[in-house]
């Protein structure tokens, strides 16, 4: 019995050379499977059926989480769009506000302007005061008290306050300025 000679070899050569045996194989069949145009069809419909199932789950997560009454994306991105609505809203208010602020000023200055100019000196006046009161109830001057004159515009209605007959000229505007303005003084001083 002879024997025979045996090849030596390396099973890390034998290992690579099977490996790239079985990539050209499957290389050259994946290919054709690719180029074909049922695998398109089928990618399409395999990515579809992931986004649709995608979907399904983030709506089935959603009311689990409405169920669980807890503030989900949907809602927190409602709310976070009414706020900024609310709070355009509320800066227009503002400037309206202001705004009225700035005529009511006006239109006070205008009345202490008026007042001032039809008044007579404060020497004149307490002897004026005094002659018409002494005249009896048919004096169309009547005397009052600083505080009287300090009154605000809307508060007149047309009556005598100060020392002369001052009409009404407040607007509807410039009264709701005006208690806007004393709401917001009230406001403030409760804190």
């Amino acid at each position: 019995m002879t024997q025979q000679p045996r090849k030596i070899s390396d099973p890390a050569q034998q290992a690579r050379q099977a490996y790239e045996q079985s990539e050209k194989a499957a290389s050259s069949t994946l290919e054709n499977l690719v180029s074909s145009q049922s695998f398109a069809e089928g990618l399409s419909l395999f990515t579809s059926n992931a986004v649709a199932l995608s979907r399904i789950a983030q709506i089935g997560l959603d009311q689990m989480v409405r169920m669980t009454r807890l503030a989900g994306r949907t809602d927190i991105s409602r709310l976070g769009t009414q706020l900024a609505r609310t709070e355009d809203k509320l800066e227009h208010v503002l400037q309206v506000v202001e705004q009225l602020e700035s005529e009511l000023q006006a239109t006070r200055a205008e009345r202490d302007e008026a007042r001032q100019a039809s008044t007579p000196s404060a020497s004149q006046g307490k002897s004026a005061v005094r002659s018409h009161r002494e005249s009896g109830p048919t004096a169309a001057v009547e005397a009052t008290d600083d505080a009287s004159s300090s009154a605000p515009v809307g508060a007149s209605n047309g009556k005598t306050t100060g020392r002369t007959r001052v009409p009404r000229t407040a607007s509807p505007a410039v009264e709701a300025a005006e208690s806007i303005v004393a709401a917001k003084g009230a406001d403030e001083a409760s804190r």
